[in-house]
């Protein structure tokens, strides 16, 4: 099984600093960098997973799925940080968010049954 590549929360500053992980970079160096791993820096960084541990925050959380992509985020709360009403104000952060049905049920418990390889029953 491949490790799940997991950076801090909501996959940390990546998300906040992809303009500026692009950025610095010369020309010189993007050629060289995909030469040698065949495609931009930043599609490896959207290849890591992040989680939707926010604590009230929608905004980052919504930064997070844009970046990464809703198949890379699952659920998690940072619990027991937080208390038992972390659970419900992830959940709600995530509404907030306004993903379609598909992405949200991904985001809740999709992504985790793929990337842990779980078979639920109905």
């Amino acid at each position: 099984m491949r490790p799940v590549r997991r950076p801090a929360h909501g996959g940390g500053m990546i998300p906040h600093f992809s303009g500026r992980l692009d950025a610095i970079q010369t020309d010189d160096q993007r050629e060289v960098f995909e030469h040698v791993f065949k495609r931009p820096a930043l599609d490896y960084f959207r290849m890591f997973y992040a989680d939707t541990a926010f604590f009230g925050a929608p905004h980052g959380l919504r930064s997070s799925i844009e970046f990464f992509g809703a198949d890379h985020v699952l659920f998690g709360t940072d619990m027991p940080l937080g208390g038992p009403q972390v659970i419900p104000d992830t959940v709600a952060d995530l509404k907030r968010v306004g993903l379609s049905a598909e992405d949200e049920r991904k985001v809740l418990e999709g992504n985790a049954e793929r990337v842990l390889r779980l078979s639920v029953r109905a």
